[in-house]
């Protein structure tokens, strides 16, 4: 994704257990030529230390995008890492990095760096 582009990324999970969580994962994106839709489901490793916490995402799912008035729907292979700061009990905020991975020839990977705000309930 260009410097100039947008990248929104939301997570509906249900923790497992301290160190498992499931859910989807959707993915919104655009610059000044593509609209970027991209859904995905898997499980999250979460490493807890702390005030911290420390995941690893992976996930397969669809893929849309909108390119100048031409739709193209892909497979779609997805990957995250992510760091979060628990600053009260159930509000966190961090960083995270999704890696995308289409079964396009023409956009085959599309990545973005993302802050994160959390609650957890």
């Amino acid at each position: 994704l260009s410097p100039s582009g947008l990248w929104i990324s939301t997570d509906v999970e249900v923790q497992v257990d301290k160190f498992l969580a499931v859910g989807p994962k959707l993915q919104y994106g655009n610059n000044s030529s593509t609209d970027f839709i991209y859904t995905s489901i898997g499980p999250r490793f979460v490493i807890p230390y702390e005030f911290l916490e420390f995941g690893v995402q992976g996930g397969v799912g669809l893929a849309y995008r909108n390119a100048a008035g031409f739709v193209f729907n892909n497979f779609l292979y997805q990957a995250s890492l992510n760091a979060e700061i628990y600053l009260f009990k159930n509000f966190s905020t961090g960083v995270a990095y999704n890696a995308n991975f289409t079964s396009s020839q023409a956009d085959q990977f599309i990545s973005a760096f993302v802050f994160s705000v959390t609650g957890h309930f």
